[in-house]
């Protein structure tokens, strides 16, 4: 009958309005979802750029302590013996003072600043806080091409967040080191374990 006729037609037309409004509000969090997008990428972008800065604010800061150790050591030898440093095949001498005889005085440093001290003379490592396995003190051993062309040759300091020591990483510096006359004939290193530094950075990203 006719009632039922228009009750039908007004069910098919709150369907038709109801489907009209589920497209429109699922159009809406379409919409939504896609302006959501650049917010979030910015939110990545922000987030990654906080880290980097603040990786590269720890690592900055790190070589600075670091260059602070190796020219500390300098001066603290330089206090003890003035003089030239020189090996003669089994010790390492500054001036008189035999630092080979004497490794207390490298441990004094590397201990009060919870770091490691190596001094080359040339490119081979002749004095070092560094110990293998056995506790034997990391000596004789040559630096790399690189590290030796920029410091020795060029006179630079160097840095590196992943310096190879007996198979560990190290955060290491390098300054050199001048005799009397002002002639670069070592280097001067001071390093901290990679693995530590990075634990602290990760811990705090």
């Amino acid at each position: 009958d006719i009632s039922s006729q228009v009750s039908c037609e007004r069910k098919s037309c709150m369907d038709m309005q109801k489907d009209k409004n589920n497209r429109r509000f699922g159009i809406r969090g379409v919409i939504i979802s896609i302006s959501a997008v650049p917010g979030l990428i910015v939110g990545i972008i922000v987030t990654i750029f906080a880290s980097l800065t603040m990786r590269a604010g720890v690592e900055d800061q790190v070589f600075r302590g670091l260059k602070g150790i190796a020219t500390s050591a300098q001066y603290a030898l330089d206090a003890l013996d003035s003089g030239d440093y020189s090996f003669d095949g089994q010790n390492l001498y500054k001036g008189k003072l035999n630092v080979t005889a004497n490794p207390e005085l490298l441990d004094r440093i590397a201990t009060a600043n919870d770091a490691e001290v190596t001094i080359f003379i040339g490119d081979t490592r002749r004095a070092t806080t560094i110990t293998n396995a056995s506790g034997d003190r990391i000596v004789g051993t040559s630096l790399t091409g690189t590290i030796s062309s920029k410091v020795l040759n060029g006179g630079e300091d160097y840095t590196d967040t992943k310096i190879d020591i007996n198979g560990s990483n190290y955060y290491g510096y390098y300054t050199p080191i001048k005799n009397n006359a002002g002639a670069i004939i070592g280097i001067m290193f001071a390093g901290r374990p990679s693995e530590s530094i990075e634990h602290y950075i990760t811990t705090r990203l």
